[in-house]
C-alpha cells in the first residue's frame, strides 16, 4: 500500500522518457536487435500501468498537475504511449492492437480539447507556453508514425495534414517566445523538443503517402537539421544541471530525430539523390550515438529514483 501511495509521485516525464526509449528501440530493431525492442516495450507497458494507477488512484494529484500548462501538455505522452503499445500488440493480436491504437487516438483528442480549454481559451500564460505544447498538438502524429499495420488510410491522411497545420501555426510563435522571453532553468531541456514536431510530420508523410510533396519534406528537414545543430551546441548547457526529471525533454526528440534522418535518407536514395542521402545517413549515425547516450543516462537516473523510492517505502 505504501508503494501504491508512492506512485502518486510518478513524474509525468517518465512517460516521455518511455516514448523516447521505445522510439530508439525501433532503430535498433532495424539494425537486427529485436531483443531491445521487446525489453523497451516491457518497460513502456509497466510505465503506462503505473501512470494509469496514478491517474485513477491519485486523481487529485493528476488534476492539480493538469492545472499547470507544462505538466498538462506532457500528459499527451500517455495517449502516445497507448498508440505505440497498440502497434506492438497488433503483431500478436490484431484486434487488441488496433483497439489500443484507436483508444490512444481518442484519448489524445480528448486531452487536446481539454488542454486547449484550460490553457488557451481561459488564457495563455506566456511563461508556460513552452515547446512541451507540441506534445499535445503534434503528439497525435505518433499514430501515423506507428500506424502502418492499422489501415484506415483516410484517417491517417487527415492526421498528417492536421499535424502539419499545427506545426505551421505554433512554431513561429514558439520561436518568437523563446527569443523574447528566457525560459526558466527547470524547463530549459524542453527546448530540445523543437526537433520533434517536424520529425513526426516527415515520418508520418513518408509512411502514409506513396509520394509525399517533396517541398514539405525538404522544408521540414531544414528545420529539423537546424534544431539538431541547436541541440549539439547546447549539450554543455543541458548537462550543467544536476539530474532532474526535466532531462526527459531530451529523450524523445533525439530518438524521433534519428528515425527521421534514417527515413529521409532512404527517401533521397530511392529518388536518385544518393549523395545527399548517404550524407544524411551518416548524420543519423551521429544522432543514434547521441540519442543512445542521452536516453541511457536519463533511464539510469530515473531507475535510481525508483530504487530509492522503493527503499524509502520499505523503511517507513
Amino acid at each position: 500500500m505504501r508503494l501504491l501511495e508512492k506512485i502518486g509521485r510518478l513524474p509525468v516525464r517518465v512517460l516521455a522518457t518511455s516514448v523516447g526509449l521505445v522510439t530508439l528501440s525501433n532503430i535498433y530493431l532495424l539494425l537486427g536487435f529485436p531483443i531491445l525492442k521487446h525489453l523497451a516495450m516491457m518497460v513502456a507497458i509497466l510505465v503506462r500501468l503505473a501512470a494509469l494507477l496514478k491517474i485513477t488512484v491519485h486523481f487529485r494529484i493528476f488534476k492539480s498537475e493538469y492545472k499547470q500548462a507544462v505538466p498538462a501538455s506532457l500528459y499527451g505522452t500517455f495517449s502516445m504511449l497507448t498508440m505505440i503499445i497498440g502497434s506492438y500488440l497488433v503483431n500478436y493480436e490484431e484486434t487488441i492492437g488496433k483497439a489500443f491504437w484507436y483508444i490512444g487516438i481518442l484519448l489524445h483528442l480528448i486531452h487536446t480539447v481539454v488542454f486547449t480549454y484550460e490553457h488557451v481559451v481561459k488564457g495563455v500564460n506566456k511563461d508556460s507556453f513552452t515547446p512541451t505544447w507540441f506534445v499535445t498538438y503534434d503528439g497525435l502524429l505518433v499514430s501515423t508514425v506507428v500506424g502502418s499495420a492499422m489501415g484506415n488510410q483516410v484517417l491517417q491522411e487527415v492526421i498528417c495534414w492536421y499535424g502539419l497545420v499545427m506545426f505551421i501555426i505554433i512554431m513561429p510563435f514558439m520561436i518568437l517566445r523563446l527569443l523574447k522571453r528566457p525560459i526558466a532553468e527547470q524547463l530549459y531541456h524542453t527546448t530540445a523538443i523543437l526537433i520533434a514536431p517536424g520529425s513526426l510530420v516527415i515520418v508520418s508523410f513518408l509512411n502514409v503517402f506513396a509520394e509525399p510533396n517533396p517541398l514539405i519534406l525538404y522544408g521540414l528537414y531544414a528545420v529539423i537539421f537546424s534544431s539538431f545543430i541547436f541541440i549539439l551546441y547546447n549539450i554543455p548547457k543541458f548537462f550543467r544541471f544536476s539530474f532532474h526529471p526535466g532531462f526527459a525533454g531530451l529523450t524523445f526528440p533525439l530518438a524521433i530525430g534519428t528515425v527521421t534522418s534514417t527515413s529521409f535518407s532512404n527517401y533521397l536514395i530511392n529518388h536518385e539523390l544518393e549523395g545527399l542521402g548517404v550524407l544524411i545517413k551518416q548524420l543519423s549515425g551521429i544522432e543514434l550515438f547521441l540519442a543512445t547516450a542521452v536516453i541511457a543516462f536519463v533511464c539510469y537516473n530515473f531507475l535510481r529514483m525508483l530504487v530509492r523510492t522503493y527503499q524509502s517505502a520499505q523503511n517507513v
